[in-house]
């Protein structure tokens, strides 16, 4: 299983005309892949212009006092003029006569090299007789991204329709056989869809560039982006596929409601169980960007029972989403990283690497911050819904002596022996350590 789970954060990605809102979760290791293959160009353009801005904010304030021996009517505030000796112009905000003459107040202007901006030409909407559009909805928690409350559950309602005429809804809980407002609503469409290609299993430990799959979107005019490698390590281009968070580098459109997403990173956020398992055709897909709209704790339940429902002009019955991933934020991380050693006595000595929900970083030299109450591991043998036999452990170590490991062998035969971590709210999936035979 993976240990290289970057995550962005609040959840906020990338998409076609907008530009992701990562947080800075950053991968060391990813800056270092290659990025001569098929990588796409930088935008030089928004470098440049970034750059300026940042340069007229340094130049604001910056000023020069000249004097003059006699009025000019055309030197008057406002003017541009250039003072000798120095470079760029200057606008005179304001001019005192003096005993030695005109002193002009000179602030200085930033020369900018013009980049062009892009605006947008407009969208035509069809009028508002048209027959409203149904909306469409997907409710989901995600893994905590590192911000804010480590024991608030991070939920999201994901909200489109087929066309970008959809007016919008409201959200809705359901409780006791009542809809319950939540006083949220949007009129932004999320990108959402579902697979058209199978995803393979995968053990998500490397940027699989050879990896690829299709998604049919539910509109055209919605779609994906490429990317850069430094993007990716930034959190970039995060979906969610079933229960698994996954980054993809280059998008492809093959038709207009299908794109092809290539080079992936899978089981994001410590999600690799749901890599592990794969998904077939069918499963929904969206895109974790800017668009979600964030549910709150305080009004809607952490469970997998809870549904969240949408109210549309659109829609003729409230549509319904079953809250997935259901408490996904507040349990721990399964560990990594599991060994075995026998020494020359036949004595088993385990170990494993603890992870931290929301430390994605992973910092060389630090330890990882626990986050949890206390640090408690339950070892186990045999199958993790029944196990044999069980241990506990305060240390990413057991040792199990030889006449037991005997012992358990002639009693129950080969089993597996696995650990999950123990956390304030629940329990970590189960890693296997080794296979006891």
């Amino acid at each position: 299983m993976s240990f290289l789970t970057t995550l962005a954060s609040a959840f906020k990605g990338g998409g076609v005309g907008r530009v992701p809102l990562a947080r800075g979760f950053t991968s060391p290791w990813a800056l270092a892949l290659d990025r001569s293959v098929g990588a796409p160009p930088f935008d030089y353009g928004a470098r440049i212009l970034s750059s300026e801005y940042a340069q007229r904010a340094r130049w604001q304030g910056e000023q020069l006092t000249w004097r003059i021996a006699e009025l000019n009517p055309s030197l008057k505030p406002g003017s541009l003029v250039k003072a000798p000796g120095h470079a760029d112009a200057w606008l005179i905000g304001h001019w005192e006569w003096s005993d030695e003459g005109i002193e002009l107040a000179l602030d200085r202007v930033p020369a900018m090299a013009g980049i062009a901006v892009e605006g947008h030409a407009g969208e035509l909407y069809p009028p508002v007789d048209l027959q409203p559009l149904p909306s469409l909805l997907r409710a989901f928690e995600l893994p905590w991204d590192g911000y804010g409350d480590s024991s608030s559950p991070s939920m999201f309602a994901a909200m489109s329709a087929e066309a970008p005429s959809w007016s919008g809804a409201a959200l809705f809980v359901e409780q006791g056989g009542a809809l319950l407002p939540l006083d949220l609503s949007s009129k932004v469409r999320s990108v959402v869809g579902s697979l058209a290609t199978e995803l393979p299993s995968s053990a998500s430990v490397y940027l699989d560039r050879a990896a690829t799959f299709e998604v049919d979107l539910v509109a055209s005019d919605l779609g994906f982006a490429s990317i850069t490698v430094d993007r990716l390590a930034a959190g970039a281009n995060r979906i969610l596929i079933g229960e698994e968070v996954l980054q993809f580098l280059f998008a492809e459109p093959i038709s207009p409601t299908r794109w092809q997403l290539s080079a992936l990173l899978r089981g994001r956020g410590g999600t690799e169980h749901f890599a592990l398992a794969g998904h077939a055709i069918g499963a929904s897909v969206v895109l974790l960007d800017d668009t979600l709209v964030p549910l709150d704790p305080a009004q809607v339940v952490s469970n997998p029972m809870t549904q969240v429902a949408a109210i549309g002009f659109g829609d003729e019955e409230p549509v319904y989403a079953q809250l997935e991933g259901g408490g996904s934020t507040r349990l721990p991380l399964s560990p990594v990283h599991p060994r075995v050693t026998v020494d020359a006595a036949g004595n088993w000595h385990l170990g494993w690497t603890r992870r931290a929900r929301g430390q994605w970083r992973w910092e060389d030299y630090v330890d990882t911050s626990l986050i949890e109450e206390q640090e408690t591991y339950l070892i186990g043998l045999g199958q993790t819904s029944q196990p044999v036999i069980t241990w506990q452990a305060s240390a990413s170590s057991l040792s199990i002596d030889a006449a037991t490991i005997s012992s358990l062998l002639a009693a129950n035969g080969p089993q597996p022996l696995w650990v999950r971590q123990i956390g304030t709210f629940g329990q970590s999936p189960a890693t296997l350590i080794a296979q006891l035979s």
